[in-house]
């Protein structure tokens, strides 16, 4: 026959038919693998194998082997074909529970073949490791990922999330959009730079850096990487054969250098750093690494979930270290920015979501004094949903292999799996199947919410694995994206842009599950209304709330005095125990019942300490150093160095200072019978020479002389405009603001008065030797011998308690200058609507003087501190008119530890403001019959007991008011000085019932409160 081509060409031809024929005999040799072994499978193509479309770049792996998982419903494991390896999918997730966890003997390693020569960081690797290196490795590194040890590193991690906060803040309200997932790259590189390198990158600043280049070029799939990878995981032999290397030579030889610097510089400077480098360094010089206590050797053991001491063989080398430290920067790296960049689309896509996340961020971050830390990440538990439900939908390692060790028979089935058959976990296909997860295209966190939903879906949702090879650093992945969402989130709202894509395209060329394109999105400054859902995501009842100033408005405007503002939350709530409030962004709670406030200031005091003022010391050098301002441990010192002088032995002491302030009055009384008399102004004059007196051993008498210069100082400490209002106001409710705009109680003209004023008070006392009995001299004592020293006649008190805290002169100012402020205002106050009310029952006046007339009769018509003890019915009086007209209508404290109410579900956090509504509660006919009319004769000892939780004038239990009896002391010789021979009458001028100045701290009427006197 004749044939047209030469016989050598004939020849060859020959030989490649043979050779294809004989290639494709190869490369489909094991196709008949499971059909010879009665387990469906899916069909294969010479090289490709199962995988066509993956392997050619047309879809992602992830979807292509979810395409076989879904075409094979109802089985629990199909057979395919990776490359001419036949492999096996397993779909049931209660074999994968026995392959991941039980059986785990059988299933040891990744499968993964990489040579050490040609690549040593990726075959020493924890994830590549086998066998015994695999679990003495894992052993090691254990102790690295504990919870203390990742506590250890957050603060890391916060430091880059501020970078993150001012990187964003060059694209918040441009309307122009950007690259999330390259941001979020960047963030993940500084923050893997820190905590495993112990390097300041600063890649968000600056993209190129050299740590920032070397890590793309580590992480970064191209064409022939992706190859390499493939032929690596489809054809391990051949991989090891041709020593195929997934890191470069000069990505190895950066790390190896970075890494040896780092040691260099720590051992040279003896430095050390909180990181996972020290850990590192600590392993390789040490052979392990220490354990803080017994709870943290047992989270160990848990975190290894196999028994046996298996590391004490193995040494780790500097290429070891360089090793771990370079698979936390790829684990860490790409799982976290993927995380964080498809969150936020999706929470840019839901803005309900998105708000919900924003809400609890602010609401825990406020708790955590506004930081970021690890117990505040610990605490945001919708945010932590959110992640999770991430992780369900676009899973960063979206398949996970492992090798069957050891034959293996399958439970239920007559299938012997061999030794080295790869066993593919499909993690997308499951998280994403409606039978496990309905409506799986749908972003919805409530899945996860509840502390059972993670168990509930154990081996459907396993985002990290499971059983002994789940990922060692999954926690530290958690925290990072978390910190990275919260960063973002706290701060900045996001949208989406003309060039988002959503659904999203995900990048066939990827390993990880990773956007084409990009995640293109718009940001915007948060709107400022944070916290504003907090009662009701608690089921609180609360009042409603405007942005920057809460549910304040009324009493910012000086529209409403605070006292007013809070009666009317009581009665608009009455039946409640409680009800929420918020001082700008801040949740408060106001207490309505009577035994929940027992609780706060008594038996729970531990938990509210604090009155929560937050004074700026520099601005308010003499404010933030009184008994009312301090906190904690170091108001408990002064409070206790302070005792001694308010003793009852002490305030008898001082009596005679006081009774001659008293005469004064009683002689300019006598002096102005049947005149207008304006008793707002008189009483301060009065209250202002008794503090003169006893705080400042001075004799001033601005009763009969009203411009002496202290008193001026006073007047000018109280005199409160518009502008001071507001800044009062805000030093209440909205300390952080007072805090950072430096507002101030005292004007620097008052601080330099006073501290001139107590520095030569001091001075002249210390030159001439003189003493007087008077507060002053008390707290010179205090500062010079740490002591008071003994007095007689004083039972209750100890006479030589010694100091626990040092004085210094601005502590002796701040002491005498809330002496003057609240025994000041508070007497001169209850004075004058005990006066007002007085003018308008003259049978009570008749029967206070009665009570005047026979003590003295007893005494001889001399007055004394016994005798006035004897004059109750003036007690009767100051108590009532501190019940109907508290000084201070409230009583603030602040939640220095987390609370549970009792009875309730209801959690304070720590930093909430309690108020108490002192002033609601006094005047309530539930507590006390027909409150509105001025009767002293309800306290009598009968209903003084029944009643002793709700008078709370001077406040309750440990935070009481410490002058207390120095006050009442005062108000009654007051009292003594009208009543003794004058009978008070009412002057038309007065306005009845007074309306309280809201530019005022304490209850003050706005108008003028005039009387007359006439000889009694």
């Amino acid at each position: 026959m004749w044939w047209p081509f030469p016989l050598w060409l004939n020849v060859l031809t020959a030989l490649w038919v043979v050779v294809l024929l004989l290639l494709y005999l190869f490369l489909t040799s094991q196709f008949d693998y499971w059909k010879d072994r009665g387990v469906r499978y899916e069909k294969g193509l010479p090289l490709f194998g199962s995988l066509f479309r993956a392997m050619t770049m047309q879809e992602h792996m992830a979807f292509t082997i979810d395409a076989i998982y879904k075409k094979h419903q109802g089985e629990r494991f199909v057979g395919i074909f990776q490359g001419k390896t036949p492999s096996l999918l397993v779909r049931d997730p209660e074999l994968l529970k026995d392959i991941m966890v039980k059986d785990f003997a059988h299933f040891y390693d990744h499968g993964f073949k990489v040579h050490e020569d040609a690549d040593p960081l990726q075959a020493k690797s924890l994830f590549n490791l086998e066998g015994h290196k695999w679990k003495s490795t894992r052993c090691k590194l254990t102790p690295t990922f504990t919870s203390g040890k990742i506590k250890a590193m957050t603060p890391l991690m916060e430091e880059v999330g501020l970078d993150l906060q001012e990187h964003l803040s060059q694209w918040a309200n441009s309307g122009k959009a950007f690259d999330l997932k390259q941001t979020a790259s960047r963030f993940t590189t500084d923050v893997i730079g820190s905590v495993a390198f112990g390097i300041k990158c600063n890649s968000l600043a600056n993209p190129d850096s050299e740590f920032r280049t070397m890590g793309k070029k580590l992480v970064e799939m191209d064409l022939w990487k992706g190859l390499k990878a493939l032929v690596i995981l489809l054809f391990p032999g051949w991989a090891m054969t041709f020593k195929l290397k997934f890191i470069s030579d000069e990505c190895t030889n950066f790390f190896r250098k970075m890494v040896q610097d780092v040691i260099d510089i720590r051992k040279k400077t003896g430095k050390t750093r909180n990181d996972f480098m020290q850990l590192l360094i600590e392993l390789k010089d040490k052979g392990e690494i220490k354990t803080d206590d017994d709870d943290e050797e047992n989270e160990i053991d848990e975190l290894n979930e196999f028994e046996g001491d298996h590391h004490k063989d193995i040494q780790f080398s500097h290429d070891d270290i360089t090793a771990q430290a370079t698979t936390f920067f790829m684990a860490g790296f790409e799982t976290s920015s993927i995380l964080i960049s498809h969150a936020s689309l999706e929470l840019a896509v839901n803005t309900e979501l998105q708000k919900k996340v924003q809400e609890e961020i602010e609401l825990v971050s406020s708790n955590h004094d506004g930081k970021i830390s690890y117990e505040a990440l610990k605490e945001m538990k919708y945010l932590d949903a959110v992640v999770q439900e991430t992780l369900r939908k676009y899973p960063p390692a979206a398949m996970m292999t492992r090798v069957c060790t050891k034959n293996y028979i399958i439970p239920d089935s007559q299938l012997n799996l061999e030794e080295g058959t790869p066993v593919l976990i499909p993690i997308y296909s499951l998280q994403n199947d409606p039978k496990y997860f309905p409506d799986p295209d749908v972003f919805n966190p409530d899945r996860f919410m509840g502390k059972e939903a993670l168990n509930k879906n154990q081996f459907i949702h396993m985002p990290f694995g499971e059983g002994p090879r789940k990922c060692i650093g999954n926690r530290v992945a958690l925290v990072q994206t978390k910190m990275g969402l919260a960063a973002i989130f706290s701060k900045y709202s996001l949208s989406p842009s003309k060039r988002t894509q959503y659904p999203v395209q995900i990048d066939p060329k990827q390993f990880m599950f990773t956007a084409t394109g990009g995640i293109w999105l718009e940001i915007q400054n948060k709107i400022n209304t944070r916290n504003h859902e907090h009662w009701h995501l608690k089921g609180v009842e609360s009042v409603g709330a405007a942005p920057f100033v809460g549910s304040l408005w009324p009493v910012l405007s000086l529209r409403e005095h605070m006292s007013d503002f809070f009666n009317r939350l009581y009665n608009e709530h009455k039946g409640k125990r409680f009800i929420g409030y918020f001082q700008g962004n801040t949740p408060g709670l106001l207490i309505l019942d009577p035994e929940l406030v027992k609780s706060v200031t008594i038996s729970d005091f531990s938990h509210f300490v604090n009155h929560g003022f937050k004074i700026d010391p520099e601005s308010n050098p003499v404010t933030s150093r009184s008994l009312l301002i301090m906190k904690g441990k170091k108001w408990k010192e002064m409070r206790n160095t302070l005792s001694p002088t308010f003793t009852s032995g002490r305030i008898k002491e001082m009596f005679p200072l006081v009774h001659e302030c008293s005469v004064n009055l009683e002689n300019f009384l006598r002096h102005h019978q049947r005149q207008n008399l304006n008793i707002k102004d008189l009483l301060a004059r009065f209250t202002t020479d008794v503090i003169a007196t006893c705080a400042f051993g001075l004799s001033v008498n601005s009763v009969k002389n009203p411009n002496d210069k202290f008193r001026d100082m006073g007047r000018k400490m109280f005199e409160i405009d518009t502008a001071q209002g507001l800044k009062n106001a805000c030093l209440i409710f909205l300390p952080s603001v007072a805090r950072i705009l430096k507002f101030s109680y005292l004007k620097p003209e008052l601080t330099l008065f006073y501290r001139s004023l107590v520095k030569n008070i001091i001075e002249k006392r210390t030159e001439t030797g003189n003493t007087r009995k008077d507060f002053m001299q008390l707290l010179i004592q205090l500062k010079e011998t740490g002591k008071l020293g003994a007095i007689d006649d004083e039972p209750e008190e100890s006479n030589d308690s010694t100091a626990s805290l040092k004085l210094t002169d601005d502590d002796i100012v701040a002491q005498a200058v809330i002496f003057f402020v609240g025994g000041f205002e508070t007497s001169s106050s209850s004075l004058t609507f005990a006066l007002m009310e007085l003018a308008r029952h003259p049978e009570v006046q008749q029967k206070a003087r009665n009570n005047i007339k026979d003590v003295l009769h007893r005494h001889g018509g001399e007055m004394s501190y016994q005798a006035l003890q004897e004059m109750t019915y003036l007690d009767n009086i100051v108590q009532e008119a501190l019940r109907m007209y508290p000084p201070s209508g409230f009583l603030n404290r602040v939640c220095t530890k987390k609370y549970n109410i009792p009875q309730t579900n209801v959690t304070i956090e720590k930093g909430t403001f309690v108020y108490i509504p002192v002033r609601a509660l006094q005047n309530d006919p539930n507590y006390f019959e027909d409150p509105q009319t001025f009767n002293p004769d309800r306290f009598n000892d009968e209903i003084s007991i029944k009643n002793k939780n709700l008078f709370l004038a001077f406040g309750d239990g440990p935070r009481q008011c410490i002058g207390m009896r120095f006050a009442k002391m005062q108000s009654k010789l007051g009292l003594f000085a009208f009543l003794r021979h004058f009978e008070v009458m009412q002057s038309p001028k007065t306005v009845y019932p007074p309306v309280m100045d809201p530019r005022q701290m304490f209850l003050s009427a706005k108008d003028s409160i005039s009387i007359q006197l006439i000889e009694a």
